[in-house]
Parts: C-alpha cells; structure tokens; sequence
C-alpha cells in the first residue's frame, strides 16, 4: 500500500519531527525516518508482533514525532496471501 506520496510526506515530517512513522494496521510499523542516530529503536522489540509500534513510541518520548497514515504491512506469508495482485507481480518478475 505504500505509495510515493507516503514517503515525500515522511521527508516533509522530518524538516519539523525527529521521526516520521507509518503505523500499520497490524500494530507495527511500515516506516520509519529519522534524523538522529537512535540504535534503541531497534533493540528488545517483540518484531511481527502488534507491539511494535507501541513500544517504538515509548522508545520514542523524548523525540518529536509525525506520523503518517496507517497502512497494511508484508510480515508474514499469511499477510502476502491476502494481496494476490502483488503476489502476480512478483512472480512476473521471478
């Protein structure tokens, strides 16, 4: 579902915020722009689960923060399986 204009409005958070982040439906995130080096965005994560994006927040109290749109996410083969047009293109392209 991510689209071009997702990721100019990200570039566009970051002239103002700290981070930009996508939520994702599924309680993760599908992306994630900083301007500042912030290693523990990235440690004692609970990844694919729908925690992600709450305890990134928490990581995140002491930044600006802008947030984009939610958005549906690829984490596992289950959540591929619901977008057949993407899994077409794919395979075109294998």
């Amino acid at each position: 579902d991510l689209r071009v204009d997702h990721i100019e409005s990200a570039f566009e958070q970051l002239n103002h915020y700290d981070v930009s982040i996508g939520p994702a439906h599924d309680g993760g995130y599908y992306l994630l722009g900083t301007t500042l080096f912030i290693p523990e965005l990235f440690r004692e994560k609970n990844w694919g689960s729908e925690t992600v994006l709450k305890d990134t927040l928490v990581t995140l109290e002491s930044h600006t923060v802008g947030t984009l749109e939610p958005l549906n996410d690829i984490d596992t083969i289950e959540d591929l399986n619901q977008h057949p047009t993407l899994i077409h293109q794919l395979n075109t392209y294998a």
